[in-house]
C-alpha cells in the first residue's frame, strides 16, 4: 500500500520542481529584459526633442467660476490651480523612469519627472475643486471642472464618482454610461469601486436593488 503513495509523492515533487524551474526562468527572463531596457534608456540622449513644443496641458481657467471671490475655500483651491497653470504638465501616469528616459532621453528625465508631478498635483486639485462645488450645489460648475479632469486623463476616483453625482443632480444620467465606459478596463486602483457607484446611478438600479431585497426576504 505504501508504494503507490510514494509514487504519488515523487510525481508531485517532480511536478513542483518543474514548475519552480519554469517560474524561475520566467523571472530571470523578465529581470534580464528589464535591465536591457534600463541599459538602453541610460544610453538614450534626446537632443532632437523641442521641450518647448510638447503638448503641455492648458487649464481653461476662464471656464471656471469667477463669482466666488468671497469664498475662502474656493479661492484657496483655485489659487493653487492657477499657480500650476503656469507650469508645464503632461500626463505621464503609468510611465516608469525607464519609459521616460527611452521616450524623452535621460538628459530630460529630471525635467519630465517634474512635469509628471505637476500633472498629478493638478488632478488632485481638480477633483477637490469639483467636489467642493458639488457640496455647495454648484452642479453645472462642478461638471465643467470635473469633465476637464476626465479630458486630461485623471485617475482620481472621486473625479468620476462626483461627476456621476453631478449628472444625477442635473438630469444628465444619459452621460453616465459613457463615464462607465471610460472607467472599464482602465486599470485604475479604484476601478471596481467607481463602477459600483456609477452603476447605482443608472435608471432602474434602485428598483432592481429593491426587487433583489424583496425576493431575498421572500426566500428567507
Amino acid at each position: 500500500m505504501g508504494f503507490p503513495i510514494l509514487t504519488i509523492i515523487l510525481v508531485l515533487l517532480i511536478l513542483l520542481a518543474f514548475r519552480y524551474r519554469n517560474l524561475s526562468k520566467k523571472t530571470d527572463d523578465s529581470r534580464e529584459a528589464f535591465w536591457q531596457r534600463e541599459s538602453e534608456a541610460n544610453m538614450t540622449v534626446r537632443r532632437d526633442i523641442d521641450m518647448d513644443a510638447l503638448p503641455y496641458i492648458k487649464v481653461p481657467l476662464s471656464k471656471f467660476p469667477s463669482d466666488l471671490t468671497d469664498d475662502d475655500k474656493y479661492m484657496e483651491i483655485i489659487g493653487k490651480i492657477r499657480a500650476l497653470s503656469d507650469t508645464r504638465m503632461l500626463n505621464l501616469n503609468g510611465k516608469t523612469n525607464t519609459d521616460i528616459k527611452l521616450e524623452y532621453g535621460r538628459n530630460h528625465l529630471e525635467e519630465m519627472q517634474k512635469v509628471g508631478e505637476n500633472f498629478s498635483e493638478l488632478t488632485v486639485l481638480i477633483a477637490n475643486l469639483g467636489e467642493y462645488l458639488f457640496s455647495i450645489h454648484r452642479y453645472d460648475d462642478a461638471v465643467t471642472v470635473l469633465e476637464f479632469g476626465i479630458s486630461i486623463g485623471t485617475d482620481i476616483s472621486k473625479n468620476f464618482t462626483v461627476l456621476g453625482d453631478c449628472y444625477a443632480n442635473t438630469g444628465k444620467l444619459n452621460k453616465v454610461p459613457d463615464l462607465i465606459e471610460k472607467v472599464q478596463g482602465s486599470g485604475m486602483v479604484m476601478e471596481s469601486a467607481i463602477l459600483k457607484h456609477l452603476n447605482t446611478l443608472l435608471p432602474g438600479a434602485e428598483q432592481a436593488s429593491e426587487n433583489f431585497v424583496t425576493e431575498d426576504n421572500a426566500e428567507g
